[in-house]
């Protein structure tokens, strides 16, 4: 007997609703921290297995500043995927190395991660001429910026909003400044794929 419990559902759930003996209970991604500790006893066993997909922003490189690879990659450079794992996704996660899954038969193994450098990415956005601004020659209205940009994002989706909050905070330490902007996902679906 399988019965799945989306993310949802409430997790304090009545007791007709616990597991019974026999079943097999797949929680969803969004498990809430200590809900799996909550449920735990000598006849419950918890399995874990990783997923083959990966949470990812992709830039328009078409737009200003985000088409130049130098400032991608500081971007890059500033984002602490171990970080984001541990605070976001309750250290249930592998920090990814490049757009194939880490254990695709095909993928490379061999190609190292990407390193968290917030320095170095600095050091590449000055390079490329995007310095910080001293805050007397901003707007009052926006935080001083090397530049900025707007990232979308669906509605509803509470892990992609945490970890789009903790990218948000991790460029801002560098000096740029990522708004998000949320929308239905049917529109979110039909923007991206424009």
């Amino acid at each position: 007997l399988l019965r799945q419990i989306c993310p949802a559902l409430e997790y304090a759930l009545p007791d007709p609703a616990l597991p019974q003996l026999g079943e097999v209970v797949v929680l969803g991604d969004d498990v809430p921290p200590g809900a799996v500790e909550f449920v735990a006893n000598a006849d419950i066993r918890v399995l874990r297995f990783e997923r083959r997909y990966q949470y990812l922003i992709a830039f328009n490189s078409t737009r200003e500043h985000l088409k130049v690879p130098g400032v991608r990659r500081a971007l890059n450079l500033a984002i602490d995927r171990d970080a984001l794992i541990r605070s976001v996704l309750q250290g249930h996660g592998v920090a990814s190395s490049g757009p194939v899954w880490h254990r695709f038969w095909a993928g490379d193994n061999t190609v190292g991660g990407f390193r968290h450098d917030p320095a170095e990415a600095e050091a590449l956005l000055d390079h490329e001429g995007l310095r910080m601004p001293s805050a007397s020659s901003t707007d009052d209205r926006v935080p001083p910026a090397r530049f900025h940009f707007t990232c979308l994002m669906p509605e509803g989706f509470a892990i992609w909003e945490r970890l789009a909050l903790e990218v948000q905070r991790s460029l801002f330490n560098i000096g740029v400044d990522m708004q998000l902007h949320r929308v239905p996902f049917g529109e979110f679906n039909t923007r991206i794929g424009q």
